[in-house]
């Protein structure tokens, strides 16, 4: 068989054998293309595959490549670059990659970069749960500098520049593939069959429902909420250069209370996150007047946040309620214009709140209690 056969092949079987799979891979557009080594893929999942290699591979083998290439894709790789380096983040969504892989059974060609048991040593540095961390978690782990051998890369344009490369630049005539829309409906199709490869459901939870980077939102919740006055008392930097006499801009204080859920459900390492991230606010934030809260299905704590962050000796280890913070602000600090709660999700929660909220909830926690109540995101997003 030749090379385009042999992919062919590869497809059919995976039908059989891993409909989420089969579904994303039908997708891809398999372009022949000796000005790569091995494989690679573009944005728009057309895959460039030289056919010797293809034809060094053994069936198993070319079925782990068509489903590693489309992950690329599906994952959105491309688009979550950023202004990383490019070839340090190819190392790291390949571990998150062939960890699926690996744990589905996939064969994969002998130089690729194969995680065991979830680890993968490379240089000095062990990068550990790869099940249970995201590319840009591997990035940041990777020292930099790093280099590995692996078989694909990821391509902007088309390779060999595409003006000396028919066959790559060939026109398919196929409209624009909506990833996201393939990827949730291969997933529904495998769920329909029973059949949702292991180590994916998350992937698809975090892509189809982004969780969003909960201190980007933060800022912007506490920037719209700080109203800007003017005074004279002092010009404005600027101005003295300019010979105009201009007024400068004063930052009236906010009122926020920070809300820490002590329950019996957040261990010590979601405790020193929570404190932690509270310091943060603190620190970034002048302008805030925080009152921090402990409660777990009772307040233990109400502590006033002046100069830097105090020590905290934590209290709790109860069930969960959410409804006496908000009663405290009732009662207490009616003004209060944002709360931030720290928890993972679990617990009872006013019929309404009637002040802006910022629910961060922990990796592994749940919306489901606080949906409707405010806005949500994710401690680790």
């Amino acid at each position: 068989m030749d090379a385009r056969t042999k992919i062919t092949k590869a497809r059919i079987e995976l039908q059989r054998e891993s409909p989420f799979f089969s579904y994303l891979v039908m997708y891809l557009d398999p372009i022949e293309s000796r000005h790569v080594e091995t494989a690679a893929v573009d944005p728009k999942g057309r895959l460039y595959y030289n056919p010797d290699f293809i034809n060094s591979l053994s069936m198993e083998q070319i079925k782990g490549v068509l489903c590693h290439e489309v992950l690329h894709v599906a994952f959105e790789h491309f688009a979550r670059l950023g202004g990383r380096n490019r070839k340090k983040f190819n190392i790291a969504c390949d571990l998150v990659i062939n960890d699926i892989l690996v744990t589905n059974g996939f064969g994969l060609p002998q130089n690729a970069l194969i995680p065991t048991n979830h680890i993968y040593k490379i240089v000095d540095t062990v990068i550990t749960d790869l099940d249970k961390t995201t590319a840009e978690q591997v990035y940041n782990e990777l020292p930099n500098g790093v280099s590995a051998a692996g078989f694909d890369t990821h391509i902007y344009g088309e390779p060999g520049g595409g003006d000396n490369n028919k066959s790559a630049s060939k026109k398919t005539g196929r409209k624009e593939t909506n990833w996201k829309q393939v990827l949730a409906e291969a997933a529904a199709f495998a769920r329909q069959q029973g059949k949702l490869p292991a180590g994916i459901a998350r992937y698809i939870d975090n892509l189809l429902s982004p969780k969003l980077n909960w201190r980007e939102i933060l800022y912007r919740f506490i920037t719209n909420q700080i109203i800007c006055d003017y005074t004279y008392t002092r010009p404005h930097k600027k101005s003295v250069v300019t010979g105009f006499y201009m007024p400068d801009t004063v930052k009236e204080g906010l009122d926020i209370i920070v809300a820490i859920d002590t329950s019996s459900s957040i261990d010590d390492r979601e405790l020193a996150q929570f404190l932690s991230e509270t310091y943060s606010i603190v620190k970034s934030f002048p302008n805030v007047r925080m009152t921090l809260i402990t409660c777990d299905d009772e307040i233990h704590d109400t502590i006033e946040v002046t100069n830097g962050m105090p020590d905290v000796e934590v209290h709790g280890g109860g069930g969960t309620d959410f409804r006496p913070v908000f009663k405290w602000i009732r009662e207490n600090k009616p003004n209060t214009r944002l709360v931030v709660y720290l928890t993972d999700g679990y617990g009872d929660a006013p019929e309404s709140v009637d002040v802006k909220t910022l629910w961060v909830i922990t990796e592994g926690g749940t919306d489901s209690y606080v949906k409707g109540k405010g806005e949500v995101v994710w401690l680790n997003g």
